[in-house]
């Protein structure tokens, strides 16, 4: 192996001498700028501030704009040689011709990409194959002073701006020399023997290479034909090709800059075509077509044109390549609506493939949710990052949590930026996992990440290895074929189950606390505004505002993107997003509260001197306490339902305050120390103490966590941490509300919490309030329990899963931090303790520990991305049962979908006679019951298309299930998929359905018919 490596090194030096050989400068080009902080059109490219650019010297700052003009002559010493512009700025920019055509993209070398991934093949603007010496350069670039991948690079200088010839054959010899290289490389670091029959041959050109001279070239050229020419007749694996440019949408940059990202990178597409006709392309995500079509037609229509010759695949069926461990289930059902209903309605396509190449981990909800929208195939790589275990599969069927499968296939090479070289395709044959029940594999070849897409290399390359001697052949092919392709030996195929767990960047459940947090709050809205909508339009007449609420979603389901929901975004995107949430916020909360309004005015008449109007939006009748003011009233809302209560038949509490340590009620028994932790809780319909002895709850921990917003490190868990230091607290009474306030320091922050136990409740409330000033901390709070169990469940997206409390196995060790939902419960199956919450989502689990991570404080790549503060609940809820029948399942959709509470004016003088104090006036009742509990309704809407209303409906409890469901004052018209189209026709007034295990169905239903 030292041997190996160090032919390797002096490769390379042959490789970086030819290199310098390409390129020759015959003159400067002349340079003139306008700069302006944000992008200006071409027409108005003059606006900006006048400058000179200057080799050498900085033009801008990091995402500063700027159009250069470059202009020039080609000299008469270029005459009859292949001549091109070498422009590099360090940034990115969009080529113009003088009349406003866009040419192509450019692209920094200074960006951080080595060697394979691409040097130089983006900073080259073609000018002519034979120059006549006389044609003059006016060009106009649209840049930005950032590099491919957002950062600022060699001070915002002007590297580089020149006419230069090109010497082809040094240029051709060069490519021979990186496959022929490439390829030694690759056999080697798989103990392939043909690497020791090759390596004469490079030794022999290397040999002759001493001095760059036509000669020596040319005969080097004739020694690697020894290589280059020999075919590859008995191969293992074959690649199917397909030119990729991952584009993350918001990320290192601003979406200002995704949209001009999309531009060059299609551009720059576009020309390769031009150049190599067996070029491929494929692109995903429906916001990128939506911005080229409105900020670039002319690109658009070349891409349209693309598309109809079969060059350029449309790719995904998700609206974004979103986080999948975040989102709510309805959020990933509308990536998925949307997203096909946008490519079928655009492009005339059925999108079958789910194309999620980059994302953080991968819930066991999903196989679901593609095959309910008629997608049978899936397609990652991202689980090649386990820094534990390897994922044991390549081509597979991958089985949900519900039953259902999908055929998957994870690229072998490990990248979606394959470099298109013989080393990376060697290592993809020798790491496919199931190359004995699939002898075939997928590489997408390009930069990625910021755009960028193939370059010269990559195709000069792939024309070498096409079907070269020791290393896998190719074919140029889309991704689609490629599956419809593999899929008739499906029957050979192995399984996983469950979902896919990355064992890497588990600190995106909780970075940026404030987008996730808004994210749950938009999400939850949302679902309120849509049920409301549907009620409002049945019962008053008021039209379903169906476009304005798929804005609304379409936008969300952009910020759930891979990178700005977990938290891996700059703090510009920050910035942008949650002020676009709060003005949504805004609005939703404003629609709310006018269709309440509306559907107020359809009550039964009646009177009442202080109207209160409470609104259910869950699927669960509900009991509660409703404070206001001095005043509690219990009340009794229906599912689905809106009451009206009168306040002025509330009860008057006066709060009193004590130093009581204790907080009790009929259903559990709580002693805190003076310290803020449980040092006893007693759960008392079974009698059992859920802490474990010798143990305490709600210990607020600060540990040290000094790695990135995506990762946490583990050793954190050996570390001691700095524990909560409470510095006040008092008891209180609020009537039928029993609490403590204590207020906390910790590190350099402060925590104040108020701890509330309502009366026939045995839910702990722990309303917190964090003034967080940390830098590389993280804080978390734990509740060891007394109760054993091999597993908690973990609610997800439609369901929970299971994840170990033990660390039997490397695959339990790499689970130290678990994403879930509202809740996670340790149960022995008689009794349990769920940790549930309104904003948060990462876990640990061991031990028998509930412990929620609740804020973190890195830096990179967002600075002070979470300083601030911070509210948010968490809550404890000891049960018997399991988390249906125990009610875990309910109290998580309570605490996160609180009764809404609209005080109304007293505009109605009619009779008050037979409504009692505890009698509200029912405005509205879904009436719409399954008489299992299991069964939740999750979801209201307008259909998508034609009339009728789409009701959405899971399993929760993780048994098959037949129910009834009765429709009340609807009726019944079809089961659909969660693209809305009828599989099975229904009728009457109830429906009779079965659930598989954490099933979803959704039904299509209508107003009874009066009359």
């Amino acid at each position: 192996m030292e041997e190996f490596r160090k032919n390797e090194a002096d490769f390379t030096k042959i490789r970086e001498k030819l290199e310098q050989g390409v390129y020759h400068t015959v003159a400067e080009l002349s340079m003139e700028a306008y700069r302006t902080k944000e992008p200006v059109s071409f027409n108005e490219k003059k606006s900006g501030q006048y400058f000179i650019p200057k080799v050498g010297e900085t033009w801008g700052e990091l995402f500063d704009c700027a159009w250069f003009h470059f202009t020039g002559r080609v000299p008469g010493a270029a005459e009859g040689e292949k001549t091109v512009l070498l422009i590099d700025f360090s940034g990115e920019g969009l080529v113009y011709d003088a009349d406003g055509k866009i040419l192509q993209g450019l692209t920094s070398s200074t960006s951080r990409n080595e060697f394979p991934l691409g040097l130089w093949g983006k900073r080259t603007v073609e000018v002519s194959d034979s120059a006549t010496g006389q044609e003059e350069i006016d060009i106009w670039v649209d840049a930005g002073c950032n590099d491919i991948e957002g950062q600022y690079r060699n001070d915002g200088k002007v590297k580089e701006a020149v006419i230069a010839t090109v010497d082809t054959l040094c240029r051709d010899l060069f490519y021979d020399w990186v496959v022929c290289q490439s390829l030694y490389v690759g056999l080697c670091e798989n103990n392939d023997s043909y690497g020791d029959e090759i390596l004469p041959i490079l030794k022999e050109a290397e040999e002759i290479l001493g001095e760059l001279t036509s000669d020596s070239m040319k005969k080097a050229r004739e020694i690697l034909q020894r290589i280059l020419s020999v075919t590859n007749d008995n191969f293992d694996m074959t690649y199917s090709s397909i030119g990729h440019s991952h584009l993350d949408l918001l990320f290192l940059w601003p979406q200002r800059e995704t949209i001009r990202k999309a531009a060059r990178t299609c551009s720059t597409v576009l020309k390769m075509m031009k150049l190599y006709p067996e070029y491929k392309f494929g692109c995903s995500q429906a916001p990128l077509y939506i911005w080229l079509k409105q900020y670039y037609p002319e690109l658009y229509d070349q891409i349209l044109e693309r598309i109809k010759e079969g060059r350029w695949e449309v790719q995904g069926a998700f609206w974004v390549e979103c986080d999948t461990n975040i989102p709510s289930g309805e959020s990933l059902v509308r990536q998925l609506l949307y997203g096909k209903e946008f490519f079928n309605k655009e492009f005339g396509l059925d999108m079958k493939v789910g194309f999620l190449p980059d994302v953080f981990g991968y819930s066991a909800a999903l196989p679901q949710l593609l095959c309910k929208t008629e997608t049978p195939y899936f397609m990652t790589q991202k689980m090649s990052y386990n820094d534990t275990n390897k994922f044991p599969r390549t081509t597979f069927f991958w089985q949900g949590m519900d039953g259902s499968e999908v055929l998957t296939h994870m690229l072998p090479e490990d990248s979606y930026n394959s470099a298109a070289v013989p080393q990376m395709a060697i290592y993809g044959q020798y790491h496919n996992k199931d190359l004995d029940r699939c002898k075939e594999a997928l590489m997408l070849y390009g930069l990625g990440d910021g755009g960028g897409g193939p370059g010269y290399e990559h195709f000069e390359r792939k024309r070498r290895m096409k079907n070269l001697k020791g290393c896998p052949p190719h074919k140029d092919e889309f991704i689609i074929d490629f599956f419809n392709r593999i899929e008739a030996d499906k029957d050979n195929y192995r399984k996983w189950v469950g979902e896919f767990y990355l064992e890497r960047h588990q600190g995106t459940y909780t970075s940026i606390a404030k987008v996730k947090l808004n994210n749950r709050r938009v999400e939850q809205k949302l679902h309120t505004f849509e049920w409301l909508s549907v009620q409002a339009e049945i019962k008053c007449g008021l039209p379903y505002p169906k476009e304005w609420l798929e804005d609304i979603w379409k936008e969300i389901l952009l910020y759930q993107f891979h990178d700005c929901l977990p938290g891996s975004s700059i703090a510009r995107v920050y910035q942008e997003v949650n002020e676009r949430y709060d003005k949504i916020t805004l609005e939703l909360d404003q629609g709310i509260d006018d269709l309440l309004d509306i559907l107020y005015t359809s009550m039964s008449d009646s009177s009442l001197k202080e109207p209160l109007l409470l609104c259910n939006p869950t699927d669960f009748d509900r009991n509660e306490l409703i404070t206001i003011g001095n005043k509690q009233l219990t009340v009794c809302i229906p599912a689905y339902g809106i009451s009206a209560y009168d306040m002025a038949k509330a009860e008057t509490f006066h709060e009193i305050e004590g130093s009581s340590l204790i907080l009790e009620n009929d259903k559990i028994h709580v002693e805190f120390t003076d310290r803020g932790t449980i040092s006893a809780l007693t759960h008392k319909e079974t009698g059992f103490s859920l802490i474990k002895e010798g143990s305490e709850g709600n210990r607020l921990c600060l540990y040290p966590d000094e790695l990135t917003h995506w990762d946490i490190n583990k050793d954190y868990l050996d570390a001691q941490p700095e524990l909560a230091n409470a510095v006040a607290f008092n008891s209180f009474v609020q009537g039928d509300i029993k609490g403590i306030r204590f207020e906390y320091t910790i590190g350099v922050s402060r925590i104040t919490q108020i701890i509330t136990l309502q009366k026939n409740s045995a839910r702990l409330d722990f309303e917190t309030e964090v003034d967080w000033k940390e830098e590389y901390q993280m804080l978390r709070v734990d509740f060891p329990t007394s109760i054993i169990g091999d597993n908690a469940q973990c609610e997800i997206q439609f369901g929970h899963v299971t994840r170990p409390t033990h660390t039997n196995t490397s695959w339990d060790q790499a689970k130290f931090e678990v994403c879930a939902h509202k809740w996670v419960d340790i149960s022995d199956g008689g009794t349990g303790l769920a940790l549930l919450n309104d904003s948060k989502y990462g876990y640990r689990l061991w031990n028998n520990t509930l412990d929620l991570c609740l804020l973190r404080s890195q830096n990179i790549p967002c600075e002070h991305g979470d300083l601030g503060i911070h509210k948010f609940t968490y809550s404890i809820y000891p049960h018997a049962k399991d988390v249906v029948k125990g009610h875990v399942v309910k109290e998580g959709f309570m605490l996160n979908y609180p009764l809404i509470i609209k005080p109304m004016t007293a505009d109605k003088q009619i009779s008050e006679e037979g409504l009692t104090e505890q009698s509200p006036e029912q405005i509205i009742c879904s009436q719409i019951k399954s008489n299992c509990p299991n069964i939740i309704l999750d979801t209201w809407k307008k259909a998508q298309s034609g009339d009728g209303y789409i009701i959405r409906l899971y399993e929760a409890g993780g048994q098959r299930t037949k129910t009834k469901i009765s429709l009340g004052e609807f009726e019944a018209v079809s089961l659909c998929n969660l693209l809305e189209k009828p599989y099975m026709d229904c009728s009457g007034s109830s429906v009779e359905l079965e659930f598989c295990r954490f099933e979803v169905h959704t039904l299509l239903i209508r107003p009874k018919q009066k009359g």
